[in-house]
């Protein structure tokens, strides 16, 4: 991947230009038809240039022979040739001064090694020549506010000018966005297909976004992102500006090259590393194209709230119960309105209205339009809400009563407007607008999230973005560069015993059982009267990394008798199970008891670097994977934040009669496996401390197992 110096006006350059020229343009290509039906019947003020090397005309316009013919200057070459011409087109750019070029033709890496070589060499010789490349496999751009259409599938309606700038790895689903923006009067900076990113990339495109006056929010449908130190520096940039950066990352699979030996590698899938990566960028992770959309406008409308109680007023007692279930699994939250709020709320409301929240302000609205703005003051001004909630839905249709609805849509206005706190408003039900429907909401320049059930997901967003940001403000990224990790790649992978595992933990203050390597029964016997009873027995053998499955685990030994016995019947399970195994010992550990059991530990992703892992341990991490990640370095409030994203945090604070656990401990623990992580990259393959056991708070935690794999 080469990186574009001064990559924001290069950028700038080639989505603002005042000649274009079409390359390859006939009236036999779909490509071609659309892309000058967009030039022409939605604004294009520059000069447009047909070339083909064998047609007079096309499109009613004439056609040059070729780049080297055009008797004007050309800002932009749009190439919808082969692939076979491409070098020669670029070399024709390169002669006459054009600057930036979109490759919109296919059949580079994308198809095969052939194809990459190419596609290599094009961008090598675009470099040595200052030529600008988008693309190839790449459908083109739509700068709304210039305009310039200059996308290779029909656009029905020229996008509405705003300030939401949108990257999209796919150049089809860019139209859907477009449509989907403005069938909901979501204004556009930028629309950008990026398509195989031979020359720039995701992280370009951030960074030109996050630059850009003129866009606030910033949208991006990547299937990788392939440098993700200078993502994250871009990502850094717009938490910096205060521009939300919303990422719909696509591709859920595992990463292919994984080590097995141990649970934490099983647990830190490609998936979840990025999705840990997004989450410490400061970026906005969403699930589809729709919610992508709908957050990008609500935050370009509404900004984020600085808490999460919500106040909620709709028109419907049904809407009350469904908003309600759809913030169980959200951060927002729905606080008991104060003894004086329900009063006043019971002197607006009819008397068989209920003040509660969420708040159903009773049939009588349809009556009585000011019902909504009358409770929605009281449920504002309470103590115990951060921010409003309403939910009104737009006509479809003027109705019978001229007015009224510009009545009721300029109340909702006005409401928003004076409200003291964070104030947002959507609909009952997702549904495109009406044409009447757009134009009264464009009218009053209002914003009304499509349906609660993408609005409260919107909410969502918008609440853990302004989280994220405040945690994050003032803080440097100290993103290491992949590079760093390409030891990892040599050498020999071996894995470290129990004993060898654990001393690593001790270096970096972790701490761990206390252990005694016994070579007889005999032995076995004395460190256990040493220890004291109960003790536990594994065996020490570096190629049989899963003790319990080779029968190498003795629990709750209480007496010399029966220490002796576990000895002797784990080294010959241990023989059956693998007889060419290299026992090295016996491990006699002091058992642990009245403990939360976790796990945690260290496993190397192979584009993002180390991730730290943690879990509930037992049945959870086997069959519920209820773990959190995060990339080092990880500071206590990181780390805090990991142990919160667990579905199982409340067994640590105290559940069925159990004492709080020592939460600070393992906060402690999470931080230094960091330190331990980034101190052995390029070396420490994966780490797994399972079980890791958190004493009862004040008690601290103890590492009862261990295993490191390592490369040589």
């Amino acid at each position: 991947m080469a990186l574009v110096a001064d990559v924001v006006p290069k950028i700038q350059q080639l989505l603002s230009p005042r000649s274009i020229a079409l390359v390859g343009a006939t009236e036999n290509s779909y490509w071609s038809r659309a892309i000058i039906q967009n030039l022409v019947s939605l604004g294009y003020a520059g000069r447009m240039h047909l070339i083909h090397p064998t047609k007079k005309e096309q499109f009613g316009h004439p056609c040059y022979p070729s780049l080297l013919d055009v008797p004007e200057r050309i800002d932009h070459a749009f190439v919808m040739t082969g692939t076979r011409h491409a070098k020669q087109i670029l070399e024709d750019c390169a002669a006459i001064g054009v600057p930036s070029a979109t490759l919109l033709t296919a059949g580079f890496k994308e198809a095969n090694e052939g194809g990459a070589r190419l596609e290599h060499e094009l961008v090598k010789f675009c470099e040595q020549n200052d030529i600008t490349l988008l693309g190839p496999n790449c459908l083109g751009f739509v700068n709304a506010l210039a305009p310039v259409p200059a996308h290779a599938l029909l656009i029905e309606d020229a996008p509405l000018p705003g300030h939401v700038g949108v990257l999209l790895q796919s150049g089809a689903i860019l139209l859907r966005v477009h449509q989907l923006a403005r069938y909901r009067n979501i204004g556009l900076s930028y629309l950008i297909s990026s398509g195989n990113e031979a020359m720039l990339d995701a992280a370009d495109f951030v960074r030109f976004l996050v630059e850009d006056p003129d866009t606030r929010v910033i949208g991006a449908l990547v299937e990788g992102i392939r440098r993700p130190v200078a993502f994250a520096e871009a990502a850094a940039r717009a938490v910096e500006l205060g521009k939300p950066l919303v990422v719909l990352k696509t591709g859920r699979s595992e990463a292919a090259a994984r080590t097995a030996v141990a649970h934490t590698a099983a647990l830190t899938g490609a998936d979840a590393v990025v999705d840990a990566y997004l989450r410490q960028i400061g970026a906005i992770r969403v699930s589809g194209v729709e919610e992508m959309v709908e957050t990008l406008g609500f935050l370009a409308a509404y900004g984020w709230p600085e808490g999460r109680r919500a106040g909620v007023v709709t028109p419907s007692g049904g809407v009350c119960g469904v908003f309600a279930d759809l913030c169980q699994q959200t951060v927002v939250e729905l606080p008991s309105f104060e003894p004086d709020t329900k009063q006043k709320l019971r002197e607006i409301l009819p008397e068989f209205g209920t003040p509660e929240n969420p708040l159903d302000t009773t049939g009588v609205i349809v009556l009585d339009a000011t019902l909504m703005s009358r409770t929605a003051e009281a449920v504002v001004a309470d103590p115990n809400v951060d921010l409003l909630v309403v939910v009104q839905d737009v006509p479809r249709a003027p109705g019978p009563v001229p007015g009224r609805n510009d009545e009721r849509i300029k109340l909702l206005v006005d409401t928003l407007a004076r409200s003291p706190k964070y104030s947002c408003a959507m609909t009952t039900v997702a549904a495109e607008l009406t044409p009447y429907g757009r134009e009264l909401t464009k009218r009053f320049s209002i914003h009304l999230a499509n349906g609660i059930t993408l609005g409260i997901r919107a909410l969502d967003n918008a609440i853990r973005y302004g989280e994220s940001r405040r945690r994050l403000l003032g803080r440097s990224f100290p993103w290491w560069l992949p590079r760093e990790m390409e030891a990892m790649t040599g050498g020999t992978r071996r894995s470290l015993n129990e004993a060898e595992s654990k001393a690593l933990l001790r270096s970096f203050g972790i701490p761990t059982t206390e252990d005694v390597v016994a070579l007889s029964a005999d032995e076995a016997v004395v460190a256990a009267e040493r220890l004291g009873f109960p003790v536990v027995l594994k065996m020490l053998a570096t190629d049989v990394p899963h003790k319990t499955d080779a029968g190498g685990v003795a629990l709750d030994l209480t007496s010399a008798g029966e220490v002796r016995s576990a000895y002797d019947r784990i080294i010959d399970a241990v023989r059956r199970h693998q007889p060419e195994a290299r026992i090295e010992g016996v491990l006699v550990s002091k058992q642990v008891r009245g403990a939360v059991e976790m796990i945690a530990g260290i496993s190397v992703d192979p584009l993002y670097g180390p991730t730290v892992v943690v879990g509930l341990g037992g049945i959870f991490v086997e069959t519920l994977g209820d773990v959190a990640l995060r990339l080092p370095p990880i500071g206590p409030d990181e780390a805090r934040a990991m142990l919160d994203d667990l579905h199982g945090r409340a067994i640590l604070a105290g559940a069925r009669g159990r004492p709080p656990a020592d939460v600070d401990a393992l906060i402690e623990v999470l931080t230094r496996l960091g330190e331990l992580a980034l101190a052995c990259r390029g070396r420490l393959v994966v780490l797994d401390v399972n079980p890791l056991f958190v004493l009862p708070r004040g008690q601290g935690v103890k590492a009862a197992d261990a295993l490191a794999v390592v490369c040589d």
